[in-house]
C-alpha cells in the first residue's frame, strides 16, 4: 500500500494578506443583475491585515479599519465612491459604520470513542459604531401610522401614482436609468401591498374561525341544557 512521506503529512502554511486600497462587495436587493439606479447593499472595507496559519489546526487573526454596510437606493459609481469613504458629514444616510476592530478564528479537532469533533472559536472586538438609518424610506414610516384597514387602499394609491410616473417618464423618453429606478420603487410598493393583503386575509380567516368556534360552543351549551331539561 502506498504511504505518503512524513513531510507531506505534517505541513505548515502561513499566509499574510494586506488590503491597503480598500475593497467592496455590492449586492442588489431586488434583482439578480446590478445596474445603475437599482437599490443595493454595499459592504466596503478601507484597510485590513489578515494572517492565516495552518499547523495541524487553523488560526486566523485580522484587523480592519473602516468597515461599512450601506443601503443605497439609487446605485451608481458616484454613490459607490461615497460609500467607501468614512462615515462623516451630512450627505450620507442608511449605513452602519465600524471605525476599526479585530477578530480571531481558531479551530481545534479531536477524536475519541464518541466520534470526531471539530470546534471553531470566533473572537471579535469592534471599537465604536455609527448607525444612521432613515425610517422614512419608501413611505415605511407613514405606513406604520395608518390603521390596518387603511393600509391596502393607501398602497394601491401609491402604486397608481408610481405607475403613472413610470408611464410619463417613458412618454417623455427619459433615460433608461431613471425609468428603471422608478420601476424598482413600483416593485417595492407591489411587494408591500401583497404582504398587507395577505396579512389582512389571514386576519379575516382567523376571525371567522374564532366566530365559528364560539358558535359551536354556544350550540353545545344549548344542547346540554335541553338534554338536562328533557331528563328532568
Amino acid at each position: 500500500m502506498f504511504s505518503p512521506p512524513a513531510a507531506a503529512q505534517n505541513f505548515d502554511v502561513s499566509l499574510t494578506l494586506a488590503i491597503n486600497n480598500g475593497m467592496y462587495v455590492c449586492m442588489p436587493l431586488y434583482s439578480q443583475d446590478l445596474t445603475d439606479g437599482m437599490p443595493a447593499l454595499v459592504l466596503s472595507l478601507q484597510k485590513s491585515d489578515v494572517t492565516v496559519c495552518i499547523m495541524k489546526e487553523l488560526a486566523c487573526q485580522a484587523s480592519f479599519h473602516g468597515f461599512k454596510l450601506n443601503f443605497i437606493d439609487n446605485f451608481d459609481e458616484l454613490s459607490l465612491c461615497e460609500s467607501v469613504k468614512e462615515a462623516t458629514g451630512n450627505t450620507q444616510t442608511n449605513y452602519i459604520f465600524f471605525p476599526q476592530g479585530t477578530y480571531q478564528l481558531c479551530s481545534q479537532a479531536s477524536s475519541d470513542q464518541s466520534g470526531a469533533k471539530w470546534v471553531l472559536s470566533v473572537r471579535s472586538q469592534m471599537r465604536g459604531m455609527v448607525v444612521d438609518l432613515d425610517q422614512r424610506i419608501e413611505g415605511g414610516g407613514e405606513l406604520k401610522n395608518l390603521r390596518p384597514e387603511e393600509r391596502v387602499p393607501w398602497m394601491e394609491r401609491k402604486m397608481h401614482e408610481q405607475s403613472t410616473l413610470v408611464s410619463d417618464l417613458i412618454a417623455c423618453k427619459a433615460t433608461e436609468q431613471r425609468i428603471e429606478a422608478e420601476r424598482a420603487k413600483l416593485r417595492q410598493y407591489e411587494l408591500i401591498r401583497f404582504k398587507e393583503f395577505r396579512r389582512s386575509m389571514m386576519e379575516k380567516i382567523r376571525r371567522r374561525k374564532n366566530i365559528g368556534q364560539q358558535r359551536a360552543v354556544r350550540g353545545a351549551r344549548v344542547s346540554l341544557s335541553f338534554l338536562f331539561l328533557f331528563r328532568s
